[in-house]
């Protein structure tokens, strides 16, 4: 029963937006029963379509919301490096996080586990 919904409500999805391109590809799938490549084709292509891609730390810093929406985006960077030189080793560490939560964007720098 779940295999047909999911083929109905793809059939119906792909109507009314178009989408996606692999059509074969999915069908093909789905008639195995392979769903973790169904979500993959469909992840993949819809990612493609619409230019999904993980926005910079400036485009978080800039997102506003649109009259009745809302935003919250966060974005963390952390490093770690070591090193061994003559027998005397050293490492450093640390991260920084941005919040945007509703155009108000906190931003602090903390010490990695």
């Amino acid at each position: 029963m779940i295999k047909c919904i999911l083929v109905y409500y793809y059939n119906i999805y792909k109507n009314i937006k178009g989408y996606p391109a692999f059509d074969t590809d999915i069908a093909s799938a789905a008639e195995k029963g392979d769903w973790d490549e169904v979500h993959r084709l469909l992840s993949e292509e819809f990612s493609l379509k619409h230019n999904l891609r993980p926005l910079s730390e400036a485009e978080i810093r800039e997102l506003k919301p649109e009259k009745g929406g809302y935003v919250h985006a966060e974005a963390i960077s952390t490093f770690k490096s070591s090193s061994n030189v003559g027998g005397k080793t050293m490492s450093q560490s640390g991260g920084h996080k941005i919040i945007n939560d509703n155009g108000a964007v906190t931003e602090f720098n903390f010490m990695p586990y």
